[in-house]
């Protein structure tokens, strides 16, 4: 089955991993010297980046929507850069599965086709455009509705009145609340972190 070492920063020499399933090792920043995936499944190294020898050759190693990536070639199509790449795991480098990366100021979108990745790619800018603007409306009114929570964290509300309920807050008995009280809700939670990053870049920008 899988292998979870998200948070081991460090491998021996000459490992090899031959397990039936993912390998999960999110938090390595390098690869060990004749290090060898052979396990039946994808790998994930949330936090190597940039190029690194493996199998004796030197890759380029990216993480795209929390896929670890190889890397192949780029082009310009549709007016943004395009990476054609592969999903990394275990086996030969040529039997991972293609697919691309389309990339525009920062952001990042993957699809099997160019085309799915420039739309979706199209998809986020604008995604993010919103988020900012509902970040920036937040951060100057001092108050959060359930809408503006649910645009910057996709939470869902059954989530959120689960959450709020703990705290002895009934969410149908409010329409909003003032921004230092959300962010003292939600303070624990990963939707809470992602609202938290939208307001201090809304602070920032």
């Amino acid at each position: 089955g899988p292998v979870y070492l998200d948070s081991l920063t460090s491998l021996p020499e000459g490992i090899k991993f031959e397990n039936h399933g993912p390998v999960y090792l999110d938090s390595l920043t390098s690869l060990p010297e004749g290090i060898k995936f052979e396990n039946h499944g994808p790998v994930y190294l949330g936090s190597l980046t940039g190029k690194h020898t493996y199998l004796g050759v030197e890759r380029e190693f990216r993480c795209v929507d929390g896929c670890t990536m190889l890397i192949c070639g780029s082009k310009q199509y549709g007016g943004h850069t395009v990476y054609s790449a592969r999903y990394f795991g275990g086996g030969e480098i040529k039997g991972l599965n293609r697919c691309y990366i389309a990339e525009s100021d920062g952001i990042t979108a993957h699809g099997n086709t160019m085309k799915s990745a420039v739309d979706d790619l199209a998809y986020k800018i604008a995604d993010s455009a919103h988020k900012a603007e509902v970040a920036k409306s937040v951060k100057a009114s001092g108050v959060v509705t359930l809408a503006d929570f649910r645009a910057l964290t996709g939470a869902c509300r059954d989530g959120i009145r689960q959450h709020l309920s703990g705290l002895g807050i009934d969410l149908d008995q409010i329409d909003s609340m003032p921004l230092s009280d959300a962010l003292k809700a939600m303070d624990g939670t990963s939707y809470g972190e992602t609202f938290k990053r939208h307001i201090q870049e809304a602070e920032a920008a």
